[in-house]
């Protein structure tokens, strides 16, 4: 322990916080939250308060602390995503799925689609993609997709099924093209045009499926409306779920909802309609929230939102401990799986140096979902603004551009000197889609996101000590799952 008292410390590198009467330390360097007592707390925040040469208390703790190697003033000294020595090769080998956009026309017009008017990017229009197109961006994935194990594709819109045709022609040439790989397909659709014909051949072809439905009559007819009528969806779209569920029972383990929230209404109404309402009760719910990239107004929510959805999330907490089964919303199901892959098996610690790495967020462009718009260029993914040549990566006729894709995937190097003294450096999860202005990336903008960010980073550090406390065992949880 001699050693200690000469300890430089410097500015700490670490973040605090309370919750539920305990204290905790997130080592940023070390990667580890650390549970300590007040006393202890309370030091270190006045010693992370300014810079330090030595350490010259007595608080045995934090001596021990140091000795083990944490407290330090270690911070990033290189901004480098791991991946980018090694991204030739993954988009050359391991493209895990290809996305075609069919069209870019829609039978309806979804007051928060992106394509809706209420984004800066992105408007409905006839534009569809020409077989031709589609079949140069299959043959480049299946070319650079060797060593995966399946082929994956999906078919984006617009609304995908008003070409129902080309998407038979590309599935059939996909399944003559396959190199004996299991292929699985994915589609969302609005489910106003479905018929049982568009049905039998999903099923013939091994789709999952994916219906865009908000919630009850109220909630679905306020934004989701038809384009010629401005009336609203819910009866057509329930009518069709009806015969689905008749006449095509089995196929039903393929197809999921995905619900917008509307944060305006609060999260009762549309909770209620997927827990009771039996047209629609078992059928698995994929919960989203607005998209936010390139909106152009703010996106309020309401103080009942919040009450309501973390009522759900004490009931998901609550059934786990007391394996109740009944009443456990499909909008939160995914509760505990979030902080157990965004929180729990992030702090695995670190003892690499913390000296190079990139904020979290950003995938390697187009690796996870290579997205291909009606004209044959390529996107990092289908979030991405298609009118800025920032975010275009490639096209079918060329290929990916790698040196784009490296730019996209390292755009943390645009606010480095903020993001090397970032606490919540980790568990960052902006990506370039939140840096991109028109035809560059823009500072400002990436940087605008970092209060709410690292707020959100908070709520997960608390939410998964308080978990901790409860003696939630993780590894459990991955296996039950």
């Amino acid at each position: 322990m001699g050693g200690i008292m000469e300890s430089t410390i410097k500015k700490l590198n670490c973040h605090l916080f309370r919750v539920c009467g305990k204290y905790y330390v997130y080592d940023v360097p070390k990667n580890v939250i650390l549970k300590v007592n007040r006393d202890t707390y309370n030091e270190i925040k006045e010693l992370s308060i300014e810079e330090q040469s030595d350490y010259k208390g007595d608080n045995n703790t934090i001596k021990e602390l140091l000795s083990e190697g944490y407290l330090s003033s270690q911070y990033i000294e290189k901004i480098e995503h791991p991946m980018t020595r090694n991204i030739e090769s993954a988009l050359d080998n391991s493209l895990h799925m290809l996305t075609l956009q069919v069209t870019q026309n829609c039978n309806l017009r979804c007051k928060y689609c992106v394509y809706s008017g209420s984004y800066i990017n992105r408007k409905h229009n006839n534009k569809r993609m020409s077989f031709e197109t589609a079949k140069k961006a299959i043959d480049y994935y299946i070319l650079h997709s060797s060593q995966m194990p399946k082929l994956r594709f999906g078919f984006y819109g617009g609304e995908p099924t008003l070409e129902i045709e080309l998407i038979r022609k590309c599935v059939s040439y996909i399944n003559g093209c396959s190199l004996g790989k299991p292929v699985e397909y994915n589609l969302t659709t609005n489910a106003t045009i479905l018929n049982r014909d568009i049905i039998q051949f999903f099923i013939d072809n091994h789709f999952y499926l994916t219906i865009s439905l908000d919630g009850s009559k109220e909630i679905q007819d306020k934004n989701r409306v038809y384009a010629e009528s401005g009336k609203g969806t819910f009866d057509k779209v329930i009518e069709n779920i009806g015969w689905l569920r008749k006449e095509f029972p089995d196929f039903l383990q393929r197809v999921h909802f995905n619900m917008v929230m509307d944060p305006v209404d609060g999260y009762s109404i549309s909770n209620d309609f997927f827990m009771k309402d039996e047209r629609v009760k078992g059928i698995e719910v994929n919960a989203s929230q607005k998209n936010d990239v390139n909106y152009t107004e703010e996106i309020a929510k309401t103080p009942e939102y919040y009450m309501n959805r973390s009522y759900e999330q004490f009931k998901v907490i609550f059934d786990y401990y007391r394996d109740i089964k009944e009443d456990i919303s499909p909008l939160v199901t995914g509760y505990l799986g979030g902080i157990k892959n965004n929180i729990a098996d992030m702090l695995k610690g670190d003892e690499s140096g913390y000296k190079i790495g990139h904020p979290g967020g950003p995938c390697v462009p187009g690796l996870q979902r290579l997205f291909v718009n009606a004209d044959g260029n390529f996107y990092p993914c289908e979030r991405t603004n298609e009118d800025s040549a920032m975010m275009i990566i490639g096209n079918v006729e060329d290929g990916i551009d790698i040196d784009k894709a490296k730019t996209l995937l390292n755009v943390g190097k645009i606010s480095e000197n903020v993001c090397k003294k970032c606490w919540a450096f980790r568990f960052c999860t902006s990506c370039a889609v939140y840096a991109e202005d028109k035809d560059k990336l823009s500072t400002e903008k990436r940087l605008s996101r970092c209060d709410s960010i690292r707020s959100a980073v908070e709520t997960n550090f608390r939410e998964y000590c308080i978990l901790k406390e409860l003696k939630m065992d993780f590894e459990e949880l991955e296996e039950t799952d």
